[in-house]
């Protein structure tokens, strides 16, 4: 069995795409570049989907299906 070891865990969460900050992506690059994380988890908020938030919704931002789709496109140069 492996030891366990000190590692460096990068955690990202609420990115709320694709309503993040136009920067998300370039930020979090950095960060991984400079402290070069053994691993890298996402706890949540990773989509917004406001259109089925409890929250209160902004009438004029995409319908659910629309909102995933532009979520997609954002988030896929993290992975």
């Amino acid at each position: 069995m492996k030891k366990n070891t000190n590692s460096r865990i990068l955690v990202i969460g609420d990115i709320h795409a694709p309503y993040m900050h136009k920067d998300t992506v370039e930020f979090l690059s950095l960060v991984k570049e400079v402290y070069q994380p053994d691993r890298v988890v996402q706890i949540g908020d990773e989509v917004d989907i406001h259109a089925i938030s409890m929250h209160d919704s902004d009438p004029d931002l995409d319908a659910a299906g629309k909102e995933l789709e532009k979520a997609i496109v954002a988030l896929e140069p993290l992975y």
